[in-house]
């Protein structure tokens, strides 16, 4: 199995060094590019057809991901959502925390407080993609 920190020298997206300014506070962009990479590998062929989209931000050394599913999560979307979880944390030293959930679509499709990105949405629902994208300057490791 490929490490997550050889996955990232593969891509020169070794940044641990690199500090920027974000919604008020310091956010560590090798955090940021640690965990996008880790979550996305996480994610291989673990879409199910009921999820709209994942919704992802966090600070240094804590991530969050919000699954929004079409209807209440059941038991099989939140060991969906457990599992994801898992692989994640294993990319990462003992004492990261991670705050993964899964939640039925209320509101559509929108950031909530913290959020910055998005791991996944569903193609029949990214619609104009402008409206899915945070505001200018909000990510702070856009590519």
């Amino acid at each position: 199995m490929v490490r997550l920190n050889e996955l990232c020298q593969a891509f020169g997206r070794v940044e641990e060094q690199l500090i920027v300014a974000y919604e008020w506070r310091q956010v560590d962009v090798g955090f940021f590019s640690s965990f996008r990479l880790s979550l996305q590998r996480a994610l291989w062929a673990e879409i199910p057809p009921n999820l709209r989209a994942i919704a992802v931000g966090g600070q240094s050394g804590v991530g969050r991901a919000r699954f929004i599913f079409d209807e209440v999560p059941g038991e099989d979307e939140q060991d969906l959502v457990y599992d994801v979880e898992s692989e994640v944390v294993s990319d990462f030293p003992v004492g990261t925390s991670f705050d993964f959930r899964a939640v039925p679509d209320i509101r559509g499709l929108a950031f909530e407080d913290g959020e910055s990105w998005w791991a996944y949405v569903r193609r029949d629902d990214a619609g104009p993609y402008e409206r899915l994208r945070p505001e200018a300057g909000e990510d702070p490791v856009s590519s």
